[in-house]
């Protein structure tokens, strides 16, 4: 009698929902009679497999997501024998479908697929997985398989469709960390070189791309990476720094999957730290004119009075406008300012104090040490 129940019940849903909605309601539901009114709906044949494919598209677009769904449903009406339905997914970045049909035409609808992806233009932001198994009873199992597997595009990256991973047979090299590009990149940050960086940060991730290095070890490199600057720009820029700390850039490391996600992250903590400053949005013109006379000269010894007599203004005019639109006087800033570039010069360079002194505008490394100290409260070596 239960079976009968059972069995009129299969049929109702049968009657009521597609097979979309049927594989939606067995991978997030796990109900058993979900799985039963599939096996109804798409039955296959002794000879015949099923393959599950899960794409990872890294931007969180709509128009995006709809495209790459409609090239797998397009694929599939021009692979004959290939049946598919298309798994709708409650998670971010994802497009999945279910395939039935002989070992050698899923092969074809794959190698379609991968045919269709060179020509994405998002095609770096994405990564691919396939898994081919026999039963419907798999199928859960085999979706989240791939979901587990998606670190992989990290190794392998998205050009080719990643299928049927077995990680137990990949062979991994060991990650040789490269120390010397990390302290090329620290210099750039310590003298806030935005193209140096970027350069040296190019050269970081080419690197943990070019050898097989497993998911982990790639996420271990990225992460230490960014802890390294993190410890450079905290003693120089307070503000980059809890920037920094504000856009979660290690919790987005540990949960990437494609290349180009981390490639991202590493040029947007470089705008943050190596990016222009607006000097908090300053509009009057001569204090503008001011401020760039300080940056191009203040290696030199310059004064007020310098300054004022290059804008063609009066000094007392010069400091009246420093103390109303900066809320300091000019001495002040253009000390603070001195030990500022002192500060990047100390963390990102090999320069001996004196030469840092005078690279910005003090003569006398004594009293360059006693401003630093007054400044900073410690010493230029401490600080080193």
């Amino acid at each position: 009698m239960e079976v009968l129940e059972m069995d009129k019940e299969i049929r109702d849903v049968t009657v009521k929902v597609g097979p979309e909605e049927c594989l939606k309601g067995l991978l997030w539901n796990d109900e058993r009679w979900y799985l039963d009114a599939l096996k109804r709906m798409f039955p296959k044949k002794r000879e015949e497999q099923y393959t599950v494919l899960v794409g990872y598209i890294a931007k969180e677009e709509k128009d995006v997501y709809d495209y790459a769904g409609n090239m797998l449903m397009a694929v599939g009406t021009r692979t004959p024998g290939v049946e598919l339905v298309q798994i709708e997914s409650i998670r971010k970045h994802l497009v999945s479908v279910l395939l039935k049909g002989k070992a050698e035409l899923l092969a074809k609808y794959l190698d379609s697929v991968e045919g269709c992806m060179i020509h994405l233009r998002w095609k770096d932001e994405t990564v691919w997985i396939s898994r081919r198994f026999t039963e419907l009873l798999e199928v859960t199992d085999v979706f989240w398989k791939i979901h587990s597997d998606l670190k992989y595009g990290l190794t392998f990256g998205g050009e080719h469709i990643l299928r049927d991973l077995d990680e137990k047979s990949l062979s991994m090299s060991e990650v040789e960390y490269p120390v010397f590009l990390e302290r090329q990149i620290g210099i750039a940050v310590g003298k806030c070189n935005r193209q140096e960086y970027l350069e040296q940060a190019e050269k970081f991730f080419c690197h943990m791309i070019r050898g097989v290095f497993s998911p982990e070890d790639i996420r271990y490199a990225f992460c230490k990476l960014l802890q390294y600057i993190y410890d450079i720009v905290k003693d120089l820029n307070a503000d980059a720094y809890y920037e920094l700390k504000s856009q979660n850039m290690a919790e987005r490391i540990l949960s990437a999957n494609c290349r180009q996600q981390l490639y991202e992250i590493l040029i947007e903590a470089g705008e943050i730290v190596c990016g222009e400053q607006d000097d908090k949005r300053i509009s009057n013109y001569n204090i503008n004119r001011a401020l760039e006379y300080i940056r191009l000269h203040y290696n030199e010894g310059i004064t007020l009075e310098e300054t004022a007599r290059a804008l063609r203004i009066t000094p007392e005019y010069l400091s009246m406008l420093f103390k109303r639109e900066v809320g300091i006087n000019f001495s002040v800033f253009l000390k603070r300012f001195r030990i500022s570039h002192a500060k990047r010069l100390l963390k990102g360079t090999d320069m001996k104090v004196r030469e840092v002194a005078a690279a910005c505008g003090y003569s006398n490394s004594n009293y360059f040490i006693k401003v630093f100290r007054e400044v900073t409260g410690t010493v230029p070596t401490d600080f080193r």
